[in-house]
């Protein structure tokens, strides 16, 4: 464990809460390495499990004693259960399955593994699903009112065994596959024992994170890997591209299928990242539909249109809303910027915002739901642009004293009413916007409490302790760690780590039922206060009061805010349950639940907004097919959509109150 020796030095040098690895922190190292490796169980039984706990209390000790053990005993174990898997994968093949039987799969458990004369029947579980899922996949609207074909779900069964041989004996022919599979998961298990948000990158992770676009680029815009639950994962969106502008897509989204245009739904569940980002990346592969799982739990299903990617582009959408006054609604997903043109999203909407100015509007709400953050620097930039001068926030590293950060820049780019859209999504850098705004007086937050991510991380080489002045040294490290390294807290010197920032008004939201955010992260650091002088001048306070007594007598009189928090909350016990059955009625009932869910619409009924694209937009000229039909799509979105017609509202109500 040399690599994660010299990991755990470089965290003990510079993580910003260093504590050594107790027993807490070795279990959590010891199960999350398991679990990352085999999540439902399928391969180590009980007795394999028994067999290892002799390392769960002592993983400390054994990293810095250089031994190779526990990860050597866990290469082992797998290799044998993978040959033992394909044996007994090769009996199942033909054999007929009872899909009428009760029978359930747990997806999401403390302790996946069974013993070792039970796993034949968690694997045929296994398949049982995979066989359900792809057979109702392939079923049109009209077949789905029609008896089952068995016949075809055998067929489609014995076609997912034959998969599932063909990735373990790739698997089995790759020497490195397996072992290095292990050791960065255990290497992502150390890091994340100091806080969720460290993390290990491998030489081919930090090229994909640090890989800058092209000039112009034909895609989706999607980045994807593969997560510790061996899910495909969106871990960042191309600013401009389709799925960017179409403001439907978070970093955090898992991909469950995809289907391109014409062609059979590929099931994303089941095949290796390489084979996920060559679908995706194909020029056979023009468009195609989406089935994401939200960090929520919900599903949707999306449809995006590839497009060229020009990074000299504005890749900020803005709209006019309008209906007794004429309000201007921007989206951001994340804080990007861009290495090629020296530009980020700050600069972005400071063109933006001058343009709607010209255009005269009375408003603005900027929504940050959805956004997981990204460049700290472009979220300080952006602060300016909405107050005169000033502290913005307090940054603490480990040692030193603690510094504030300010803007120093005089004046503003908009200093007009401002309503900011959150949610439990809108994490990072988001929260720190949120925060200062806040903080100012500057806007009102709508929607509902932030992630309660307060603290920074930077890439560093593995060997950033025995190498900071070497910058050779530095320039030929492989290995990466993103690491934890400061603390955020507000000018007030209080920290929104773990609880977020909370909204000013709040409206209908799934995650106020649901277990997520930064306060449910198993090793989340503590929040905690700071002394340190720090002097801003917040504008004069915003007549919160009035606006949520307005706010709460609309939602009361449209019954369909209501429909809405029920149906959230409906929604929130389904999402939270950790099993699915795998019997023919209770699938099929399973799925109709979620197809239900899908298509209940909670829209806007008869909205007087009006939704239109801004004058300065107009006048470009025709766009690419893609980029106008997503506009189009965004306008009758936001037209029907009830939390922006009540962000609107709010905005209209600031407007008069503060005349």
């Amino acid at each position: 464990m040399s690599d994660a020796n010299t990991m755990l030095k470089t965290i003990e040098k510079l993580h910003v809460d260093y504590k050594e690895i107790d027993n807490k922190a070795s279990e959590f190292i010891y199960i999350n390495t398991i679990q990352s490796i085999d999540k439902y169980g399928l391969f180590y039984t009980q007795e394999d499990i028994q067999g290892l706990d002799k390392y769960k209390f002592v993983l400390g000790t054994k990293i810095t004693e250089e031994s190779e053990d526990f990860l050597n005993d866990l290469h082992s174990l797998y290799k044998t259960r993978q040959n033992e898997t394909v044996n007994m994968l090769q009996q199942l093949k033909g054999q007929e399955f009872d899909f009428e039987a009760l029978d359930t799969f747990f997806y999401s458990e403390k302790s996946p593994s069974v013993l070792k004369g039970q796993i034949i029947n968690k694997w045929q579980r296994w398949l049982k699903l995979i066989a359900l899922r792809e057979y109702t996949d392939q079923l049109d609207s009209a077949e789905k009112n029609i008896s089952i074909d068995i016949g075809r779900l055998h067929r489609i069964k014995d076609t997912a065994i034959e998969e599932q041989i063909k990735t373990l004996e790739e698997r089995i022919e790759s020497k490195d596959f397996v072992y290095s599979r292990i050791k960065n998961s255990f290497l992502s298990s150390l890091a994340q024992a100091f806080d969720p948000h460290s993390d290990y990158f491998s030489p081919k992770e930090r090229e994909e994170f640090d890989e800058s676009l092209s000039a112009t680029k034909h895609t989706f815009g999607l980045e994807i890997d593969m997560n510790d639950d061996n899910e495909i994962e969106i871990t960042s969106i191309i600013p401009g591209s389709s799925a960017w502008n179409s403001d439907q897509f978070q970093i955090g989204d898992i991909i469950l299928s995809f289907r391109p245009k014409g062609k059979k739904e590929i099931d994303f569940s089941n095949i290796s990242l390489a084979k996920a980002r060559t679908y995706l990346s194909s020029d056979k592969v023009e468009e195609g539909k989406f089935k994401l799982k939200k960090s929520s739990g919900q599903q949707e299903n999306l449809d995006l249109i590839k497009s060229f990617i020009n990074n000299d582009d504005n890749l900020i959408n803005s709209y006019l809303i309008e209906s007794t006054k004429k309000m201007a609604y921007i989206a951001l997903p994340s804080f990007y910027n861009n290495n090629e043109t020296g530009n980020g999203c700050a600069n972005d909407i400071a063109k933006e915002l001058i343009q709607l100015k010209k255009e005269g509007i009375e408003g603005l709400i900027f929504d940050l739901r959805g956004n997981g953050g990204g460049s700290l620097e472009e979220a300080l930039k952006l602060c300016g642009m909405f107050i005169n001068h000033g502290a913005l926030f307090i940054f603490k590293y480990r040692e030193g004293d603690p510094e504030t950060v300010k803007d120093l820049n005089k004046g503003s780019v908009y200093d007009g009413p401002m309503i900011l859209l959150v949610d439990k999504s809108s994490c990072s850098a988001a929260e720190l916007f949120a925060a200062v705004m806040q903080d100012y007086n500057r806007a009102v937050i709508v929607g509902g409490d932030t992630y309660g991510k307060s603290t920074c991380q930077a890439i560093l080489p593995l060997n950033a302790n025995s190498v900071l002045n070497d910058s050779e040294s530095l320039n030929t490290m492989k290995d990466y760690l993103k690491l934890t390294i400061g603390q955020m807290y507000r000018c007030t010197g209080k920290s929104y780590q773990k609880e977020g920032v909370k909204a000013d008004i709040y409206l209908p939201d799934i995650y106020k039922y649901l277990d997520i955010g930064e306060s449910n992260e198993p090793r989340a650091l503590s929040a905690k206060t700071i002394d340190k002088k720090t002097y801003y001048y917040p504008l004069p306070a915003l007549p919160l009061e009035d606006l949520n007594t307005k706010s709460k007598m609309r939602l009361i009189e449209n019954k369909r805010y209501k429909e809405l928090d029920d149906f959230y909350a409906e929604q929130a016990v389904y999402l939270q349950n950790k099993w699915i059955p795998v019997y023919l009625e209770g699938f099929k009932k399973f799925i109709q639940s979620m197809e239900s869910a899908e298509q209940t619409s909670f829209k806007s009924e008869n909205s007087a907004l009006e939704v239109r694209l801004p004058e300065h937009i107009m006048s470009l000229g025709k766009q690419s097919e893609a980029h106008q039909l997503i506009r189009e799509l965004r306008c009758k979105e936001l037209k029907q959509d009830l939390n922006i017609l009540e962000a609107y509202s709010i905005l209209n109500d600031l407007n008069l109150l503060t005349k």
